[in-house]
């Protein structure tokens, strides 16, 4: 994919699945994706990891309050979000690579969303997890971090 990667992807998953997001809305879609297979690298979506997907949802809702949206809409697309990401994630096979590739060539250009990915990636890994974090998600965090070069711009 191109330097337009996000644009690209955002053609071929609507020409698939219609949703309701702008390419803004989207890019924060791809944004959090690698967040939603941490929490849900065992597979399974059961009722506590659903938890998480609203909680991660809601953030999304509540980075859009502070852009400047009115709560309704804040609200609506948190819903929207929830939904996206739960479908991607019964459809991992099929957009796994294309969003982690859109991802990887979308840092290129935006450098400094690589902490708030880290972060986010990490937040939600550790309140997944009553004690540590366990080797499926030791393994998919280490997996993100190469794919998508995480750790070049901590510091």
């Amino acid at each position: 994919m191109s330097s337009n990667a996000v644009n690209e992807l955002f053609q071929l998953y609507f020409k698939n699945r219609p949703a309701n997001l702008d390419i803004h809305q989207f890019t924060l879609l791809v944004e959090f994706f690698p967040t939603a297979l941490v929490v849900l690298c065992d597979g399974v979506l059961d009722e506590e990891e659903k938890v998480y997907i609203d909680r991660l949802a809601k953030s999304v809702g509540n980075i859009f309050l502070e852009d400047g949206y009115a709560p309704q809409k804040a609200t609506a697309l948190s819903k929207i979000f929830g939904e996206e990401l739960e479908y991607l994630i019964h459809h991992q096979e099929t957009w796994k690579g294309d969003f982690l590739d859109a991802l990887r060539a979308h840092l290129i250009h935006y450098p400094e969303q690589k902490d708030n990915i880290l972060d986010t990636i990490y937040l939600f890994a550790e309140a997944s997890q009553e004690d540590e974090l366990g080797a499926p998600e030791q393994a998919m965090i280490h997996f993100l971090k190469e794919t998508l070069n995480l750790e070049e711009n901590i510091s």
